[in-house]
């Protein structure tokens, strides 16, 4: 919310380095679901699962303020695709869904994001 208060200069600052955070994230990210192998058990699964979900989630976020709202959509479904049939079985094993709350937080964290991504001093350094 600074960026909206501050000198120009800072707000620049502010902005630039939200985006190079954000394009950061996402390699981190993407080395992430690069590294993951198949899970050699049911615990390990579950505990793959979540965090696949929040890996996801978090990108859609990071596509979201780099101004990418269409990958940002990919991301979020992909997410919420863990529920789909075709990705609750893997190693023979259920793979557990994305619990509600996971999705709702989610959706919730994005459109804050995007409220303050329209704010009219912000939009000027877009």
């Amino acid at each position: 919310m600074r960026a909206t208060e501050a000198e120009p200069a800072e707000a620049i600052a502010d902005f630039i380095q939200a985006q190079r955070t954000r394009r950061s994230v996402l390699a981190i990210c993407q080395r992430w679901l690069e590294s993951k192998r198949e899970p050699g058990d049911e615990e390990e699964l579950k505990s793959i699962a979540k965090e696949r979900y929040w890996v996801l989630a978090t990108m859609a976020e990071a596509w979201l303020g780099l101004g990418d709202e269409n990958k940002s959509e990919e991301y979020m479904q992909q997410a919420a695709a863990l529920d789909a049939p075709k990705f609750r079985t893997m190693a023979g094993v259920s793979w557990p869904a994305p619990a509600d709350w996971m999705i709702s937080a989610t959706q919730d964290q994005l459109a804050s994001l995007k409220k303050l991504l329209d704010l009219p001093a912000l939009k000027k350094l877009q």
